[in-house]
């Protein structure tokens, strides 16, 4: 009923905002992942650079610091780039088998979502479903249980494999700090709140103990 009722309901305005939000969220996701790898690329050369700048009491503290920051948010997005890779390719590959209109768009989305800690795994496999169920209702029920069934997989043994203990957070932890960086600063805040979490939590680890044993 709701699917039938639902071409009367939607109006060009409301197809409109909505893409234009799904655009600018792409856009600010793109921007934050170049403007991170430029940072990583050229981590060294701007802490030498910053290092100039302060008194030389301070210039050991910083370069800890530093280290710490580009150890754990370096880990962080080179891991989470993998597996959202890897997410990607999986998408794709049930998409074509099982005929879902625009499969590669589905795919591209469940990557990019991917990189939202907890709940970018959700809006990948709803815009699937969404796809999915515009060609037939088993079919999107054969694609979700493919796709929670890879979801838990990547969870529980592709995640912590690729990315590892970069940032030593549990994963309430986790979901609280891309809930709040989302609220705070949308798709950037979200993707970019783990990695400045964990990273805070290392820096304190390194002041406090000397580091995680």
């Amino acid at each position: 009923k709701w699917i039938n009722e639902l071409p009367a309901n939607v109006s060009d305005q409301a197809i409109a905002k909505t893409a234009e939000r799904l655009v600018g969220g792409v856009f600010s996701m793109v921007v934050v992942l170049f403007t991170t790898f430029a940072v990583l690329l050229d981590g060294e050369r701007l802490v030498n650079r910053g290092r100039r700048l302060l008194p030389a009491r301070a210039r050991d503290d910083a370069d800890r610091i530093a280290r710490v920051l580009h150890r754990t948010i370096g880990r962080y997005f080179g891991g989470s780039l993998t597996v959202a890779a890897l997410m990607g390719l999986y998408v794709l590959t049930i998409g074509l088998i099982f005929n879902v209109p625009l499969a590669p768009l589905a795919a591209i989305w469940a990557m990019f979502t991917d990189l939202i800690p907890q709940v970018g795994g959700f809006l990948g496999g709803s815009f699937l479903f969404i796809l999915a169920v515009s060609n037939s209702v088993p079919t999107a029920i054969i694609v979700v249980i493919l796709f929670v069934v890879y979801m838990n997989i990547e969870n529980h043994v592709i995640n912590p494999a690729i990315v590892g203990q970069a940032v030593n957070l549990t994963p309430p932890s986790t979901m609280l700090a891309a809930f709040i960086g989302g609220a705070v600063a949308g798709v950037p805040g979200a993707l970019i709140a783990t990695p400045l979490v964990g990273a805070s939590k290392q820096l304190y680890l390194e002041f406090r103990y000397g580091g995680v044993p």
